[in-house]
């Protein structure tokens, strides 16, 4: 294509692209964070938009909802680190988004692992208990003895219960 020529599939195309601007790396992770978006939710952030002016000023102006938010009777709600994760890849300034596919794999690979970085209170709630996991993962003595000791305190408040009943 000719410089300032704007081709590829309006829908999926990153801002600067609909605009006529140069393209790299991240406008293609736009385009394909768009996707995951689509494949997540079910239907594309910009499926009210008929006309190619509609849609080329969608892609400019406005933002896919977070994913978490989108309801579908067919899907199950997206996590959400992982609507955080494709929120990244659909920032509308290059800058922001993920700046290579490598970055995006790394990060899907953190998540597989267990790594949540906290963005929101739900990210913060997951991110803690994966970590207190994988504590107990590398300390299994250490996890049997709180075990043992919560069992004890259990039973104890129990039996403190009873022993209070049954003098009253």
């Amino acid at each position: 294509t000719m410089d300032g020529a704007v081709g590829g599939t309006p829908a999926y195309m990153a801002p600067e692209q609909a605009r006529g601007e140069p393209v790299d790396e991240r406008s293609d992770i736009y385009a394909l964070s768009v996707l995951l978006h689509e494949l997540l939710t079910l239907e594309h952030y910009l499926d009210g938009a008929k006309s190619l002016g509609e849609i080329l000023r969608g892609v400019n102006e406005t933002d896919a909802p977070l994913a978490v938010f989108v309801k579908s009777p067919h899907q199950a709600a997206v996590p959400m680190d992982l609507t955080w994760f494709v929120q990244k890849g659909l920032h509308k300034d290059p800058e922001k988004r993920y700046q290579s596919i490598d970055e995006m794999i790394h990060r899907l690979q953190r998540r597989a692992e267990g790594e949540v970085p906290i963005q929101c209170h739900m990210t913060f709630t997951k991110s803690m208990v994966g970590m207190t996991l994988r504590f107990f993962d590398g300390h299994p003595m250490l996890s049997m003895a709180v075990a043992m000791l919560v069992a004890m305190t259990a039973v104890g408040g129990v039996m403190a219960g009873v022993a209070g009943g049954a003098g009253g």
